[in-house]
C-alpha cells in the first residue's frame, strides 16, 4: 500500500508531465511547409498505390530509373496516408504525436523533483523544435528517445530490456536512416562503462564487464536487424552516402554549423553551456554521461540538424546532476506537493484549457487557406499555375528547394533536382550550382540535358544573364520566381 506522500507525489508528477507535454504539443503544432515534405508525399503515394516500396527514381530526368536507397519508405507512406485522410491537419497531428512520444522518453530518463524535470523538458523542447517538421526525420527522434530509455533502464535502474533494441532498429531502418544515432548511444555507453571501471567511478551505477559484453552483443544484433528492410545491406551505406556529398553543407541549411546571431538557435547555446557548467560543478561525473553529452554536442556544433539529438541526450544528464547539486546545497527545497493536492480541480481545469489551446492551434496552423497563403510566399505557386495552363514543351530546370513541390504539384514536368542529395550526388548538384551561378559552360549543361524551361528565383546570377540573352525570353514572372522559355530551336 502506498504512503500518503507517494500518492500526492504521483498526482504532482502526472499533472506536470501532462502540462509539459501539452505545451510541447503546442510548440510542435506548426504549418507543414518543409521543402522536403512534397517529394516525401509523392514517394509515399507511389509506394502506397503500387504496394511496393519505391526504390527507383521516377520524378526527375537527371536520375530517371536510377536505383534509390529509399530508407524512409514507411515514414513516407504514413505521411501520405495522414495527408490523404485529413490533409494538412493529418500531417500536423503526426508531427505532434511523434514529438510528444520522443519527449516522453526523455522524461522517463530524467531524475529529480518533478517541477524541475517539467521545466527542463519544456526547455529541451525549445532546443529540439528547430528540426520539428512533417518529414521522416521526426521519427528518428522518437526512436532515439526509445533507445536512450532502454539504455537508461539497463544502467541506472538495473532493468534488462536490451532484447527490445533489435526491434527498435528494425523499425528504424524502414522509417529513416537516422539509426546511427542509436548505435552511437550504444557505443558511447560501452566505451564509457569500460572507462568507468578503470577510473573507479564511485557513487554511480557501473556496468560489470559481463554486462558491457551483453550490451555490445545486443548492439551487434541491432546492427544486423537493420537489414530487415527492402534495401537490405544498402541501408548500412546510406548515412555514408549522405554525409559524403561535399556540396551538402553549402546547399542545405540544416547541415550548416549553427549561427548564434539567429535567435532561434540561441537556446541550444544556453543548453550547451548549462549542461557543461553543471557537470563542472559536480564533484563526480559518470564517464558515460560525459562522453555522450560531449559527442552529441560536437555533432550539433558541426550541423544544426543535430540540435534535437543533443537535447534528447543532454536533458536527462542535466536533470540528474542539477538535482544532485540542489540536494547538496538546499536539501529541503522544492516542496511543492501540497499545492497539487489542494488545487486538484484547478489543475484539471488548467489542463483542459491547455488541451483546448492545443486543439485550436492544430486546426489554425492546418487551415487550408492559411497553408495555401504561406505556400504562395515560399513556393512558385503562380508559376506552377501558368505552366499547367500554358503547357510549354521541354524539360524544366528548377530551383533546388522547389523540386519537391514541383514533383507533387506539377507532375507532367519531370524535375532536374530536389532534396534527395544522396540520389543526385555531387555531380548533379555541382551542375545545378554551376548553372544557377552562370559559370562557364552553363549553356552546354542545359544543352546536354535538353532544357528548354527555367524556373528560378529572380535573384540568381543566371537570371541577370538571361535578361539580355537572345535565345531566352520571360514566360512568367512574379516577385518570387521567374520562368524563362527557350525560343531557339
Amino acid at each position: 500500500m502506498r504512503a500518503k506522500g507517494e500518492d500526492v507525489s504521483g498526482a504532482q508528477e502526472h499533472f506536470l508531465l501532462v502540462v509539459a507535454l501539452v505545451l510541447i504539443c503546442i510548440m510542435a503544432a506548426r504549418t507543414p511547409l518543409d521543402s522536403d515534405l512534397w517529394w516525401h508525399l509523392r514517394a509515399g503515394e507511389m509506394s502506397w498505390t503500387t504496394k511496393v516500396p519505391l526504390r527507383i527514381d521516377m520524378t526527375s530526368y537527371t536520375r530517371e530509373g536510377a536505383s534509390w536507397i529509399n530508407h524512409s519508405w514507411l515514414a513516407q507512406v504514413i505521411l501520405y496516408l495522414a495527408y490523404a485522410t485529413a490533409g494538412y491537419l493529418g500531417l500536423t497531428v503526426v508531427v505532434v504525436i511523434v514529438v510528444a512520444l520522443s519527449m516522453l522518453f526523455v522524461w522517463l530518463c530524467m531524475e529529480g523533483r518533478v517541477i524541475l524535470r517539467a521545466f527542463l523538458l519544456i526547455f529541451g523542447g525549445v532546443v529540439a523544435s528547430v528540426v520539428w517538421s512533417a518529414r521522416p526525420q521526426i521519427f528518428s527522434l522518437a526512436l532515439m528517445g526509445c533507445c536512450g530509455w532502454i539504455l537508461y533502464r539497463y544502467k541506472w535502474q538495473q532493468k534488462n530490456t536490451l532484447w527490445a533494441l533489435p526491434l527498435v532498429f528494425m523499425l528504424w531502418s524502414n522509417l529513416h536512416a537516422g539509426y546511427p544515432l542509436g548505435l552511437m548511444l550504444i557505443g558511447l555507453m560501452v566505451v564509457g562503462e569500460i572507462l568507468n571501471r578503470f577510473v573507479g567511478n564511485n557513487g554511480f551505477p557501473v556496468l560489470s564487464y559481463r554486462e558491457i559484453i551483453r550490451l555490445a552483443v545486443w548492439g551487434l544484433v541491432s546492427t544486423v536487424a537493420l537489414l530487415v528492410n527492402p534495401n537490405f545491406v544498402e541501408t548500412w551505406l546510406i548515412p555514408f552516402k549522405t554525409v559524403g556529398v561535399q556540396a551538402l553543407g553549402g546547399l542545405v541549411s540544416e547541415w550548416q554549423s549553427p549561427d548564434f546571431h539567429q535567435a532561434f538557435q540561441q537556446p541550444f547555446l544556453l543548453l550547451l553551456f548549462g549542461v557543461f557548467i553543471v557537470l563542472a560543478l559536480s564533484r563526480r561525473v559518470d564517464v558515460t554521461d560525459l562522453l555522450s553529452v560531449s559527442w552529441f554536442a560536437a555533432l550539433a556544433l558541426v550541423a544544426r540538424r543535430n540540435f534535437a539529438p543533443f537535447a534528447l541526450v543532454a536533458m536527462p544528464v542535466l536533470a540528474r546532476y542539477l538535482w544532485r547539486l540542489i540536494q547538496d546545497w538546499h536539501p529541503r527545497s522544492w516542496q511543492f506537493d501540497r499545492a497539487v493536492k489542494s488545487y486538484r480541480y484547478v489543475n484539471l481545469a488548467f489542463v483542459a484549457l491547455l488541451c483546448f489551446v492545443a486543439v485550436v492551434k492544430l486546426y489554425a496552423v492546418s487551415y487550408p487557406p492559411l497553408v495555401e497563403a504561406y505556400q504562395r510566399q515560399l513556393y512558385p505557386v503562380g508559376a506552377v499555375e501558368w505552366l499547367a495552363r500554358e503547357r510549354p514543351p521541354g524539360r524544366l530546370f528548377n530551383e533546388y528547394n522547389w523540386g519537391g513541390y514541383l514533383s507533387w504539384n506539377l507532375r507532367d514536368y519531370p524535375i532536374f533536382i530536389d532534396g534527395r542529395t544522396d540520389l543526385y550526388g555531387d555531380v548533379i548538384i555541382r551542375q545545378w550550382m554551376d548553372v544557377i551561378s552562370a559559370e562557364e559552360g552553363w549553356e552546354n549543361l542545359l544543352d546536354v540535358w535538353q532544357v528548354r524551361l527555367l524556373l528560378l528565383s529572380p535573384d540568381r546570377p543566371l537570371t541577370k544573364v538571361l535578361e539580355y540573352h537572345p535565345e531566352w525570353q520571360v514566360g512568367y514572372r512574379d516577385s518570387l520566381c521567374v520562368v524563362y522559355v527557350r525560343t531557339a530551336p
